[in-house]
């Protein structure tokens, strides 16, 4: 059974809404802080992604982890602007120094929405959006420090034609399946290996430092490629 597969097994009644006080925010290994959503609620897998998916296994799928999910999935819905008001509020409180969206899971209508709110209140935060939804990746509005990174594989490389940007700053990335060689697509920004070990051969400024470095801690804070590009 794949990743995703594995996890709609364990959609189960969760409280709907963050409790007063609570952070939307979760720690995550890698960005440091992010916004993370049920993934079998709110993503439209490809085969390899569904089956190799890091949200798909690991603490980001413990029963607690998944309940926060879903209290971030009740409360964006049930009110998107508020959600957008909290979220930049506890990043100040926070001092973060740019906000992820999708840590796990995906776009919906109203996280959309809560983009685009935080975009026009406070349009020099940075935003790194994260997505695999055509649909939806076109209706992140234009804002000069809003990136959107569409993620593609070799089973959904259709996905990347079928987007009406309304944004200049979009970039793609590449997910290697297992087992998979040979050259990424030429048009893709950052490539990931499977389990960040890159297939024999395949090297380029667009490797993500995930497949290079030995430790993986908060490397998107020393980073930042994703979401301070300068040549979009």
């Amino acid at each position: 059974m794949d990743r995703y597969k594995r996890l709609r097994l364990k959609m189960v009644e969760h409280p709907t809404q963050l409790r007063p006080g609570e952070s939307p925010f979760s720690s995550n290994l890698v960005t440091g802080k992010s916004i993370n959503f049920p993934i079998a609620a709110t993503c439209s897998p490809s085969t390899v992604c569904g089956a190799t998916c890091y949200a798909g296994c690991g603490p980001i799928t413990w029963s607690a982890s998944i309940a926060k999910q879903y209290r971030n999935l009740g409360s964006c819905k049930a009110d998107p602007i508020a959600f957008a008001k909290l979220v930049l509020e506890d990043y100040r409180a926070m001092k973060l120094t740019f906000i992820t969206w999708n840590g796990a899971g995906d776009l919906f209508e109203e996280s959309v929405q809560a983009i685009n709110q935080i975009s026009e209140m406070a349009p020099n935060v940075p935003q790194w959006v994260r997505t695999r939804k055509p649909a939806l990746a076109g209706k992140i509005r234009r804002s000069f420090r809003t990136w959107v990174h569409f993620s593609l594989d070799r089973d959904s490389l259709d996905r990347a034609k079928q987007i009406d940007w309304r944004t200049d700053r979009h970039f793609y990335s590449y997910q290697y399946a297992p087992g998979e060689t040979g050259p990424y697509p030429d048009f893709v920004s950052v490539v990931f290996g499977h389990d960040y070990k890159m297939p024999e051969g395949v090297d380029g400024p667009e490797v993500c430092p995930l497949n290079t470095n030995e430790d993986i801690k908060d490397i998107c804070e020393g980073c930042r490629r994703c979401f301070g590009r300068t040549d979009l």
